[in-house]
């Protein structure tokens, strides 16, 4: 599965939600949590801080989207290259974990295809 399908898993399917498990527990700093099954909200938190730190990348901008038009709100997130300041990606989650944990995989992504510039 690529990385861009992951990134459109709806979260609220079951069989989704262990797909994304999987793909967190195959990030390196994440895979330590491959016996609990469940990797802790502190856990990407941390993640995206150390990209963040090595990496010239900005999270930006995470917003409540209440114009979804259905029975709740979406949250997004805007993931801009610092240096450009252009927008590389967009990404949706239904709740704030799925929304770091979409933002992670997406960010490991780029980081092992060595898209991101170090700091």
């Amino acid at each position: 599965m690529t990385t861009k399908e992951l990134l459109n898993l709806d979260y609220r399917d079951k069989q989704n939600k262990q797909i994304i498990q999987k793909a967190l527990l195959r990030i390196k700093p994440l895979s330590k949590f491959s016996d609990e099954g469940h990797v802790p909200f502190e856990a990407i938190e941390k993640l995206l801080h150390l990209i963040g730190s090595k990496y010239k990348v900005w999270i930006k901008d995470i917003t409540l989207d209440s114009q979804s038009g259905d029975d709740y709100d979406v949250s997004r997130a805007h993931i801009i290259n610092e240096d450009n300041l252009e927008t590389m990606e967009v990404i949706f989650g239904m709740c704030m974990y799925e929304l770091f944990a979409k933002v992670a995989i997406f960010l490991w992504s780029e980081v092992k295809k060595e898209h991101l510039k170090r700091r």
